[in-house]
Formats: structure tokens, sequence, C-alpha cells
């Protein structure tokens, strides 16, 4: 079942995943690419996936890995995002973070900074 990825979910600058020449591609979303999720949602939402949020990925980001007995701890300024059983949660804010959009928005909304996405 494919979930529908909703404009008001999106900011310019998220990243998702597109589907290119058969070929998975994280793709910068823009402007133009959140109005034609809002015109045509299914169509949006067939070309493009929401990124998994791995601890791979918050270290490609820049994120510092820390163990502890019970998780797996990453920072980066005053941030904690903790991986458990259940997935990534920021840790002060005690909110699920399963999208690498989502924390880009959660991180731009709490602590007004965008974080600077390259990954290979």
């Amino acid at each position: 079942m494919n979930q529908l990825i909703l404009p008001n979910e999106l900011r310019v600058g998220n990243v998702l995943m597109c589907i290119k020449d058969k070929k998975p591609m994280h793709f910068i979303i823009d402007a133009e690419d959140i109005l034609h999720c809002e015109k045509d949602t299914k169509a949006f939402s067939k070309r493009y996936k929401r990124v998994p949020l791995t601890p791979k990925i918050l270290l490609e980001i820049g994120f510092q890995q820390r163990y502890s007995p019970r998780s797996r701890e990453f920072h980066l300024h005053d941030r904690m995002i903790i991986f458990d059983e259940n997935g990534a949660f920021d840790y002060a804010a005690r909110t699920r973070l399963p999208y690498l959009h989502t924390l880009q928005n959660f991180i731009y909304f709490v602590e007004g900074i965008e974080l600077t996405i390259n990954l290979k």
C-alpha cells in the first residue's frame, strides 16, 4: 500500500527519493514540486517516496554518534536523536522522526536552522 505524501508535510529543500532511469536517487523539493503535489497528490506520491531516517543518514548529514547502554544516540548542536527498537525520536521533544524530511522540518521549526543535506 502506497501512502500519499501530502503537500502540507513538505517544505522547499526537503529531500525525498525519486526513481529515475530505474535507479532510486535523492531529490531536493522546490516550490514547483510542492505545487505539483497539491494538484495531483496521487501522481506525486507515485513518483516520490519518503526517505526513512536511518543511523547512516544521520552520520552523513553531520550528526555524531555516541553509544549508551540502551540505545544509539546521535548529536548535532543541542539535539539528541535516539534510535531504539521503534526507530528514531528526538529525546527532548519526545517526537518520533520516521523520515528525513520530518527531521528537516522538525529542526527548522524548533531551532530555526536548515539542515545541510548532501547524501550520496
